[in-house]
């Protein structure tokens, strides 16, 4: 049974699936990530109560903000427009955000803020499994084999391990 590629702006990208479901989703969370970030970055001592927990996520609302919500844009622009780049890194955002939004719904104390939280963890977490059950992962191989040293990138993802290890045990 072959596989069709849906045409997105006469480009293929190795889909099995529409991606419209996908798309909402993840403009959801980016939606939610923004509100999220700046409530937390405006209203920090009402949403975090302690001194503790505003160390803590302060600053990851800016990193939110700053850094994860333009990832997460500009790899659904970019997949948006046809390049497997950004459909490959579109996969990382929404981890990004499920593993982040975990941390919050988790560790943060009730509030209203959680079912902020909440859906955001849960919209990601959608998205990610449907972007993943969406993309041809034989094509994707097929076009990245010979293109990317498999060594030297198993390499980096070892040692950014390695890394984060140490810097949980310090």
């Amino acid at each position: 049974m072959a596989v069709k590629k849906y045409n997105i702006h006469d480009f293929n990208l190795p889909i099995k699936s529409k991606l419209s479901l996908i798309y909402a989703s993840s403009l959801l969370v980016s939606v939610l990530m923004a509100v999220t970030s700046v409530a937390g970055l405006r209203y920090r001592t009402i949403i975090y109560p302690t001194n503790e927990l505003i160390r803590t996520f302060v600053s990851n609302d800016a990193v939110n903000l700053f850094i994860g919500l333009p990832i997460l844009l500009g790899s659904m622009w970019l997949a948006w427009r046809g390049k497997l780049i950004g459909l490959l890194c579109w996969t990382g955002a929404l981890f990004f955000a499920f593993y982040n939004y975990t941390a919050y719904v988790f560790a943060m104390p009730l509030n209203w803020m959680f079912p902020f939280h909440l859906a955001l963890m849960m919209s990601s977490i959608y998205a990610l499994i449907g972007l993943v059950a969406s993309i041809d992962g034989k094509a994707v191989q097929q076009i990245l084999s010979g293109a990317v040293p498999e060594r030297f990138a198993g390499g980096v993802l070892g040692g950014l391990v390695l890394c984060s290890c140490c810097a949980c045990s310090a």
